[in-house]
């Protein structure tokens, strides 16, 4: 188990989560400006949007470590892919390029870019929200519900 605290550096309100085996990971507390989403994050926000083409995308959000999230987007989310309309979603080569978080206080907030089908060449507009924020020394995903902003 890997244990974080949480250092807010001066004057620019960047904060580090140090772990135990001192690797420092960077993760900016920045209310101003929007960056490109941590490469920490990005194989459980994979696995997140993998979820929704399973059958039972509930049970497969429920198996990811540190993933919390309201049965409801599960629904909206399903009938928002397919009025897209798209058959699957899924994080692709494209997706870090254009993905983006902010400080919003209390936690990070990240717009995920998905990309459809089997289009590889570039992100859809249909984005998946998600709250990023440190419970029990982990970094804990809550994710809304996949729609086009």
């Amino acid at each position: 188990s890997r244990r974080y605290e949480i250092r807010k550096a001066v004057p620019f309100g960047a904060a580090f989560l140090l772990c135990n085996s001192m690797d420092f990971l960077a993760i900016e507390h920045d209310v101003e400006n929007e960056r490109p989403v941590p490469s920490e994050w990005r194989e459980t926000l994979r696995q997140i949007a993998t979820a929704f083409n399973s059958p039972s995308p509930s049970s497969v959000l429920q198996s990811i470590e540190n993933v919390s999230f309201e049965e409801s987007i599960i629904k909206i989310s399903l009938d928002q892919i397919k009025d897209y309309p798209a058959s699957k979603v899924f994080v692709g080569p494209k997706t870090w390029d254009r993905s983006i978080y902010i400080w919003e206080e209390a936690y990070w907030s990240l717009l995920v870019d998905l990309h459809v089908d089997n289009d590889d060449d570039d992100v859809s507009d249909l984005v998946l929200p998600v709250r990023v924020s440190v419970k029990k020394d982990a970094f804990h995903f809550q994710p809304n519900f996949i729609h086009v902003p």
